[in-house]
Protein backbone atom coordinates (compact mmCIF):
# COMPACT_ATOMS: atom_id res chain seq x y z
CA UNK A 1 0.00 0.00 0.00
CA UNK A 2 1.35 3.40 -0.98
CA UNK A 3 1.68 5.83 1.93
CA UNK A 4 1.41 9.61 2.04
CA UNK A 5 5.05 10.46 2.71
CA UNK A 6 4.17 14.07 3.52
CA UNK A 7 3.22 12.70 6.94
CA UNK A 8 6.17 11.99 9.22
CA UNK A 9 4.79 8.71 10.58
CA UNK A 10 4.52 7.36 7.05
CA UNK A 11 7.95 8.65 6.10
CA UNK A 12 9.33 6.90 9.19
CA UNK A 13 7.82 3.62 7.98
CA UNK A 14 9.32 4.01 4.51
CA UNK A 15 12.73 4.79 6.02
CA UNK A 16 12.47 1.79 8.35
CA UNK A 17 11.80 -0.50 5.38
CA UNK A 18 14.80 0.93 3.53
CA UNK A 19 17.15 0.53 6.50
CA UNK A 20 15.91 -3.02 7.12
CA UNK A 21 17.01 -3.90 3.59
CA UNK A 22 20.44 -2.36 4.21
CA UNK A 23 20.82 -4.05 7.60
CA UNK A 24 20.17 -7.44 6.02
CA UNK A 25 23.78 -7.24 4.80
CA UNK A 26 25.59 -8.86 7.72
CA UNK A 27 28.92 -7.03 7.34
CA UNK A 28 27.38 -3.54 7.49
CA UNK A 29 26.91 -2.17 11.03
CA UNK A 30 25.17 1.04 12.00
CA UNK A 31 27.52 3.69 13.34
CA UNK A 32 27.88 7.47 13.74
CA UNK A 33 27.60 9.92 10.84
CA UNK A 34 29.93 12.82 10.25
CA UNK A 35 27.54 14.85 8.05
CA UNK A 36 24.05 15.91 9.21
CA UNK A 37 23.93 13.36 12.04
CA UNK A 38 20.74 14.97 13.38
CA UNK A 39 18.77 14.59 10.12
CA UNK A 40 15.92 12.18 10.72
CA UNK A 41 16.35 10.35 7.43
CA UNK A 42 20.10 9.91 7.47
CA UNK A 43 22.00 6.84 8.59
CA UNK A 44 25.56 5.59 8.33
CA UNK A 45 26.83 2.03 8.13
CA UNK A 46 30.39 1.05 8.90
CA UNK A 47 32.37 -1.86 7.53
CA UNK A 48 35.89 -3.29 7.71
CA UNK A 49 37.75 -1.70 4.81
CA UNK A 50 40.43 -4.40 4.94
CA UNK A 51 37.80 -7.01 4.07
CA UNK A 52 35.24 -5.19 1.91
CA UNK A 53 34.98 -2.55 -0.81
CA UNK A 54 32.50 -1.11 -3.29
CA UNK A 55 32.73 -4.42 -5.17
CA UNK A 56 31.07 -6.10 -2.17
CA UNK A 57 28.49 -3.31 -1.97
CA UNK A 58 27.58 -4.09 -5.56
CA UNK A 59 27.54 -7.83 -4.86
CA UNK A 60 25.56 -7.75 -1.59
CA UNK A 61 23.95 -4.38 -0.84
CA UNK A 62 22.56 -3.57 -4.30
CA UNK A 63 20.66 -6.91 -4.56
CA UNK A 64 19.38 -6.50 -1.00
CA UNK A 65 17.99 -3.07 -1.86
CA UNK A 66 16.41 -4.31 -5.08
CA UNK A 67 14.76 -7.15 -3.14
CA UNK A 68 13.29 -4.46 -0.86
CA UNK A 69 11.68 -2.60 -3.77
CA UNK A 70 14.44 -0.03 -4.30
CA UNK A 71 15.50 0.84 -7.84
CA UNK A 72 19.27 1.14 -7.60
CA UNK A 73 22.32 0.88 -9.85
CA UNK A 74 25.83 -0.20 -8.92
CA UNK A 75 28.16 2.02 -6.91
CA UNK A 76 30.43 3.96 -9.26
CA UNK A 77 33.85 5.33 -8.38
CA UNK A 78 34.07 9.11 -8.76
CA UNK A 79 36.71 11.77 -8.12
CA UNK A 80 36.06 12.12 -4.39
CA UNK A 81 33.92 9.17 -3.39
CA UNK A 82 32.02 6.12 -4.58
CA UNK A 83 28.26 6.56 -4.77
CA UNK A 84 24.97 5.53 -6.25
CA UNK A 85 21.51 7.04 -6.46
CA UNK A 86 18.26 5.17 -6.01
CA UNK A 87 14.54 5.62 -5.56
CA UNK A 88 11.84 3.54 -3.98
CA UNK A 89 9.59 2.33 -6.79
CA UNK A 90 6.36 3.37 -5.05
CA UNK A 91 7.74 6.88 -4.42
CA UNK A 92 9.58 8.08 -7.54
CA UNK A 93 9.97 11.62 -6.12
CA UNK A 94 11.84 10.27 -3.07
CA UNK A 95 15.56 10.05 -3.73
CA UNK A 96 18.03 7.85 -1.89
CA UNK A 97 21.70 8.84 -1.97
CA UNK A 98 24.26 6.24 -0.88
CA UNK A 99 27.86 7.41 -0.63
CA UNK A 100 30.73 5.05 0.15
CA UNK A 101 33.36 7.08 1.98
CA UNK A 102 35.66 4.11 2.50
CA UNK A 103 34.62 2.06 5.56
CA UNK A 104 31.38 4.11 5.88
CA UNK A 105 28.25 4.13 3.72
CA UNK A 106 26.27 7.36 4.23
CA UNK A 107 22.54 7.02 3.37
CA UNK A 108 20.21 10.02 3.01
CA UNK A 109 16.69 10.60 1.72
CA UNK A 110 15.52 13.74 -0.05
CA UNK A 111 12.47 14.91 -1.98
CA UNK A 112 12.61 16.04 -5.58
CA UNK A 113 12.65 19.82 -5.79
CA UNK A 114 12.54 20.24 -2.00
CA UNK A 115 15.75 18.84 -0.52
CA UNK A 116 15.78 17.11 2.85
CA UNK A 117 12.41 16.17 4.31
CA UNK A 118 10.88 19.10 6.20
CA UNK A 119 13.27 21.62 4.67
CA UNK A 120 10.70 23.35 2.51
CA UNK A 121 8.12 23.87 5.27
CA UNK A 122 10.53 24.43 8.18
CA UNK A 123 12.53 27.51 9.26
CA UNK A 124 15.50 28.55 7.16
CA UNK A 125 18.09 25.79 7.19
CA UNK A 126 15.97 23.38 9.25
CA UNK A 127 14.93 19.83 8.38
CA UNK A 128 13.25 16.93 10.15
CA UNK A 129 15.28 15.97 13.21
CA UNK A 130 15.95 12.67 14.91
CA UNK A 131 14.42 12.15 18.35
CA UNK A 132 16.55 13.27 21.28
CA UNK A 133 17.36 9.76 22.50
CA UNK A 134 18.74 8.77 19.10
CA UNK A 135 20.73 12.01 18.95
CA UNK A 136 22.22 11.33 22.40
CA UNK A 137 23.26 7.84 21.32
CA UNK A 138 24.82 9.03 18.08
CA UNK A 139 26.70 11.87 19.82
CA UNK A 140 28.09 9.40 22.37
CA UNK A 141 29.19 6.98 19.66
CA UNK A 142 30.77 9.73 17.57
CA UNK A 143 32.80 10.93 20.58
CA UNK A 144 33.94 7.43 21.55
CA UNK A 145 34.87 6.50 17.99
CA UNK A 146 37.45 9.25 18.31
CA UNK A 147 38.83 7.46 21.37
CA UNK A 148 39.30 4.21 19.46
CA UNK A 149 36.10 2.42 20.50
CA UNK A 150 34.42 0.36 17.81
CA UNK A 151 30.87 -0.84 17.31
CA UNK A 152 31.14 -4.17 19.23
CA UNK A 153 32.75 -2.31 22.17
CA UNK A 154 29.95 0.25 22.23
CA UNK A 155 27.24 -2.37 21.94
CA UNK A 156 28.64 -4.19 24.99
CA UNK A 157 29.02 -0.93 26.91
CA UNK A 158 25.43 0.00 26.09
CA UNK A 159 24.04 -3.33 27.27
CA UNK A 160 25.80 -3.16 30.64
CA UNK A 161 24.38 0.23 31.63
CA UNK A 162 21.61 -0.39 34.16
CA UNK A 163 20.49 3.19 34.77
CA UNK A 164 16.83 4.13 34.36
CA UNK A 165 16.84 6.57 31.46
CA UNK A 166 14.57 9.37 30.28
CA UNK A 167 13.67 9.47 26.55
CA UNK A 168 16.34 12.11 25.88
CA UNK A 169 19.16 10.15 27.54
CA UNK A 170 21.64 7.40 26.67
CA UNK A 171 24.31 5.69 28.75
CA UNK A 172 27.25 3.31 28.55
CA UNK A 173 29.57 1.60 31.03
CA UNK A 174 33.16 2.29 29.99
CA UNK A 175 36.60 1.15 31.07
CA UNK A 176 37.84 4.73 30.89
CA UNK A 177 39.38 6.67 33.74
CA UNK A 178 38.23 10.11 34.83
CA UNK A 179 41.43 11.58 33.38
CA UNK A 180 40.92 9.71 30.13
CA UNK A 181 37.40 11.12 29.72
CA UNK A 182 38.50 14.67 30.46
CA UNK A 183 41.39 14.39 28.03
CA UNK A 184 39.07 13.08 25.31
CA UNK A 185 36.76 16.08 25.71
CA UNK A 186 39.74 18.43 25.65
CA UNK A 187 41.20 16.84 22.52
CA UNK A 188 37.93 16.98 20.58
CA UNK A 189 36.35 20.22 21.77
CA UNK A 190 39.14 22.54 22.97
CA UNK A 191 41.43 24.28 20.52
CA UNK A 192 43.36 26.39 23.03
CA UNK A 193 46.61 25.47 24.78
CA UNK A 194 46.44 22.29 26.86
CA UNK A 195 47.81 23.96 29.99
CA UNK A 196 45.13 26.66 29.73
CA UNK A 197 42.38 24.03 29.66
CA UNK A 198 43.69 22.31 32.77
CA UNK A 199 44.20 25.65 34.52
CA UNK A 200 40.51 26.39 33.97
CA UNK A 201 39.50 22.90 35.04
CA UNK A 202 41.62 22.80 38.19
CA UNK A 203 39.94 25.92 39.58
CA UNK A 204 36.97 23.66 40.30
CA UNK A 205 34.55 26.30 39.01
CA UNK A 206 32.24 26.36 35.96
CA UNK A 207 33.72 27.83 32.79
CA UNK A 208 32.74 28.33 29.14
CA UNK A 209 35.00 28.16 26.13
CA UNK A 210 33.95 29.18 22.62
CA UNK A 211 36.26 27.54 20.13
CA UNK A 212 37.05 27.23 16.46
CA UNK A 213 38.31 23.65 16.53
CA UNK A 214 39.10 23.69 12.84
CA UNK A 215 42.17 23.99 10.66
CA UNK A 216 40.16 26.16 8.28
CA UNK A 217 41.78 29.58 7.58
CA UNK A 218 38.22 30.98 7.44
CA UNK A 219 37.59 30.66 11.20
CA UNK A 220 38.67 34.24 11.98
CA UNK A 221 36.69 35.53 8.98
CA UNK A 222 33.49 33.92 10.28
CA UNK A 223 34.13 35.10 13.85
CA UNK A 224 34.61 38.71 12.70
CA UNK A 225 31.18 38.63 11.04
CA UNK A 226 29.32 37.48 14.11
CA UNK A 227 28.97 33.84 13.07
CA UNK A 228 28.48 31.39 15.93
CA UNK A 229 31.62 29.59 17.09
CA UNK A 230 32.17 26.12 15.75
CA UNK A 231 32.00 24.70 19.28
CA UNK A 232 30.87 25.91 22.67
CA UNK A 233 32.12 23.90 25.66
CA UNK A 234 30.80 24.49 29.16
CA UNK A 235 32.16 22.78 32.24
CA UNK A 236 29.84 22.29 35.21
CA UNK A 237 31.51 21.55 38.54
CA UNK A 238 29.95 18.59 40.37
CA UNK A 239 31.39 16.76 43.39
CA UNK A 240 31.19 13.24 41.95
CA UNK A 241 30.73 13.71 38.18
CA UNK A 242 32.61 15.36 35.34
CA UNK A 243 29.98 17.25 33.32
CA UNK A 244 30.55 19.03 30.02
CA UNK A 245 27.84 20.68 27.90
CA UNK A 246 28.66 20.78 24.20
CA UNK A 247 27.16 22.82 21.38
CA UNK A 248 28.63 21.52 18.14
CA UNK A 249 27.65 23.98 15.42
CA UNK A 250 29.32 21.91 12.73
CA UNK A 251 27.22 18.79 13.25
CA UNK A 252 24.22 19.61 15.50
CA UNK A 253 22.92 23.10 14.79
CA UNK A 254 19.67 22.65 16.72
CA UNK A 255 20.71 20.56 19.74
CA UNK A 256 23.07 20.61 22.69
CA UNK A 257 24.49 17.65 24.59
CA UNK A 258 25.43 17.12 28.21
CA UNK A 259 28.16 14.54 28.72
CA UNK A 260 28.32 13.42 32.34
CA UNK A 261 30.95 10.92 33.46
CA UNK A 262 30.72 9.21 36.87
CA UNK A 263 33.94 7.32 37.69
CA UNK A 264 33.70 4.08 39.67
CA UNK A 265 36.18 1.26 40.05
CA UNK A 266 38.43 0.94 37.02
CA UNK A 267 35.99 2.75 34.71
CA UNK A 268 32.82 4.79 34.84
CA UNK A 269 29.34 5.54 33.51
CA UNK A 270 28.86 7.95 30.63
CA UNK A 271 25.42 9.56 30.62
CA UNK A 272 24.58 11.69 27.58
CA UNK A 273 21.49 13.92 27.53
CA UNK A 274 20.23 15.73 24.43
CA UNK A 275 18.13 18.89 24.40
CA UNK A 276 16.91 21.38 21.84
CA UNK A 277 18.59 24.77 22.04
Amino acid sequence: MKLDIRQMDNMDRVFAELTRAIESVAWLERGPCGHLPDYRYSRCYHYDESKHSHHDLNADLVPALRAGGVAVENFEVGDGDTRTYAYIEQYPNLYVTLVDLGSVVDVKLSLEGEGYWGQKSGPDGAYALVDLGTAARDAAWALLFRAGYRIPDLQRAEQTCARALQPHQYCLELGMSRKGFIELIRRIYFDGPEDYFYALLNRGKPFEYRGEKSLSPNAEFFRSRGRPPLYVLRYEAHPSDEVFVIEDNLAYKFMRFTFGYTPHGAGGTLLVSAAMR
